[in-house]
């Protein structure tokens, strides 16, 4: 697994893109869990770059759902880029994280996955 982290600083204060590449396991979850929250000590918004995860287990997708849940009460975003690998499109199909509907009951695109589909 590989990860860079872009910030810039916008109107709406720093805004940091997090790319992830390569294959991701849970081996990586630790990793992927300190770099997530790295990068949330530096930014008001993250937007996640999917798209060079070559392959990724189950974990991987629950850690960014389980992290985009924990900001929701603060002042923080997670975002996601919707340009992803055709490996994570197919995924959230499979296991069903690919959402028209929100996390929260009234809350309607309030989840990450939120208009992820094929």
């Amino acid at each position: 697994m590989k990860h860079s982290l872009k910030i810039n600083t916008g109107e709406s204060g720093k805004e940091g893109v997090l790319a992830f590449m390569g294959d991701i396991s849970i081996a990586d979850a630790r990793d992927v869990k300190g770099i997530i929250q790295g990068a949330l000590k530096q930014v008001e918004q993250l937007n996640l770059d999917l798209e060079g995860v070559e392959t990724a287990d189950i974990s991987f997708l629950q850690l960014l759902c389980a992290s985009h849940r924990d900001v929701d009460s603060t002042s923080k975003k997670i975002v996601l880029n919707r340009e992803m690998s055709g490996e994570i499109v197919g995924k959230l199909a499979r296991i069903g994280l690919a959402k028209q509907t929100g996390c929260s009951p009234g809350l309607v695109s309030s989840c990450l996955w939120f208009s992820c589909k094929n």
